[in-house]
């Protein structure tokens, strides 16, 4: 039987010169609040947007080949069982079939290249196989084999064997030695120990545009800074230099090295409503429901009902994988009494091909426990039994326009971290679009392109491919496929939790002010 598992010395010097003379700040640091506010506000960048060029993106189905026959589209349905040597024939005869089926199946499979780059991706590996010395070729040389030349399709709910045929790489490396604090007018000043402030950062590495090399995080006393930092997908030592101007004419040179800050998955409880010292507290760590759980979908949505009337509360989202985002849309409704969205559309693709192999996902799904919740009478997760079989393959196009909420009361700090991922982000990304919504943590996974996977079966190999049959074009996401939901504030997940209610402590007043609750 095979398992399916579901989806881096400090130098310090001074120069004493003629260099421009700096007596504290030109104007007094912000406030905590304040300075919060205008760092959300430069992470808000949803719009609308015009879906006329979207076809485009889609395969056009009107003069292509016929689907295979329904014969072989059954020899590719789920067997569960593991092959694990096999002839180049055998190879050679499954990657034809992937290619056929996927241009049926996966709703990406124009906007990744079409038919171009699947028949290129194919011939090479045909070329490679047949190039090998040994008559026998096992498992794990074939799934690298296949992983090697797909890696143009840049979609982490595409797996191969359950390996993601593209991963994140995109992560933030930091350094706290040293916090900075803006004044308001483009200055950042060194933050000592003692809380005074007086010398102020002028250059890194040479670059007087400072704040291009500063990230806003919140430090071990729970108050907002800034700390070099740089989030990219270069995985090299960053040792930079911070040049700072001080009393009396002197310069202080002093060299940093940025580490990246790990991934470590958050186990406990995968859905709970607590108190954490005297602060609503929701751990979601997941959108789906097994039969098993001590919870339900609707357990979920009631949360938003306690949480609606709270002056702030925290959601932990952190290495919540996903699962299902129409909890998501009940959730955030009963929350704000109105919808939330992002413009967007959502695109199905319908065909004999991907009907065939609904079933046994969702057999499989509920082999595991998994409960299917679609909140209506249809029960049909996918959608596909709405159609007649056989039918020619065709689009489904959702609109979704964008609704914001403006008139949130309640502040809802968001805590993400690597983990957080599809529905997950799903959640982050319409919460942006809400006012009194901080983001706390690391970048999420980028889990955003596409969504509801059917599962498939090499015949020969047995080789099992997950595919999904929805692409979620979201103009403002779409380009964040493995690169993820940048936070407002930048903490290392290990000490988000901690520091995030001392950043609440600390403000507890202005927060409550806000809707009245202090007599």
């Amino acid at each position: 039987m095979k398992k399916v598992i579901l989806v881096f010395f400090t130098t310090i010097f001074f120069i004493i010169g003629c260099s421009e003379q700096t007596e504290g700040p030109v104007g007094d640091p912000l406030e905590t609040y304040e300075l919060l506010t205008r760092i959300v506000e430069d992470n808000r960048s949803y719009t609308e947007h015009d879906f006329d060029g979207v076809t485009d993106l889609l395969y056009d189905y009107t003069y292509s080949d016929d689907e295979l026959p329904e014969e072989i589209l059954q020899s590719l349905r789920f067997s569960m069982e593991s092959k694990f040597q096999f002839s180049k024939e055998d190879m050679i005869e499954d990657v034809e079939l992937m290619n056929s089926t996927l241009k049926y199946k996966y709703a990406l499979y124009e906007f990744m290249g079409g038919d171009e780059a699947f028949a290129e991706a194919k011939y090479a590996i045909i070329e490679e196989i047949n190039q090998m010395p040994d008559d026998l070729v096992n498992r794990s040389e074939f799934i690298q084999l296949l992983l090697k030349h797909y890696d143009f399709i840049e979609d982490t709910h595409f797996h191969i064997d359950q390996y993601p045929i593209e991963e994140g790489r995109h992560g933030i490396f930091l350094s706290e030695k040293y916090q900075f604090v803006p004044d308001g007018e483009g200055n950042f000043y060194l933050l000592n120990e003692d809380g005074s402030y007086t010398s102020k950062l002028s250059a890194v590495n040479g670059d007087k545009d400072v704040e291009t090399y500063l990230k806003p995080t919140i430090n071990e006393e729970g108050a907002i800074v800034y700390v070099p930092g740089i989030f990219t997908d270069e995985e090299e030592e960053f040792g930079w230099q911070l040049k700072m101007q001080g009393e009396k004419e002197t310069e202080e040179v002093v060299t940093v090295t940025l580490e990246e800050v790990p991934y470590r998955p958050q186990g406990g409880s995968l859905f709970e409503m607590k108190e954490q010292e005297g602060i609503p507290y929701l751990t979601w760590r997941t959108m789906m429901v097994r039969r098993s759980d001590p919870f339900d979908y609707f357990d979920m949505i009631d949360t938003a009902e306690v949480l609606k009337d709270e002056p702030y509360f925290i959601l932990d989202l952190r290495s919540n994988g996903g699962g299902n985002t129409l909890v998501v849309d009940q959730w955030l409704e009963k929350l704000f009494d109105d919808p939330v969205s992002l413009s967007s559309k959502l695109i199905r693709l319908f065909s004999n091909t991907g009907y065939t192999f609904v079933q046994d996902t969702v057999d499989l799904y509920d082999s595991y426990g998994y409960v299917f919740e679609t909140f209506d009478e249809t029960e049909d997760f996918y959608l596909f039994d709405q159609f007649d079989y056989p039918m020619d393959p065709q689009w489904e196009l959702e609109y979704s326009p964008l609704a914001t909420v403006e008139d949130n009361e309640t502040h809802i700090f968001i805590l993400i971290d690597r983990g957080t991922a599809s529905a997950g982000e799903y959640i982050t990304a319409l919460l942006k679009n809400v006012n009194n919504t901080t983001v706390i943590g690391v970048n999420s996974a980028g889990a955003v392109r596409s969504g509801n996977t059917l599962l498939m079966e090499l015949p020969n190999t047995t080789v099992d491919l997950s595919v999904p049959v929805v692409f979620m074009y979201e103009p403002d996401l779409v380009h964040k496929e493995a690169i993820g939901i940048e936070p407002d504030l930048w903490v290392d997940p290990e000490k988000v939790e901690e520091r995030v209610i001392k950043l609440i402590h600390s403000e507890k007043r202005h927060l409550e002010e806000l809707i009245g609750n202090v007599e």
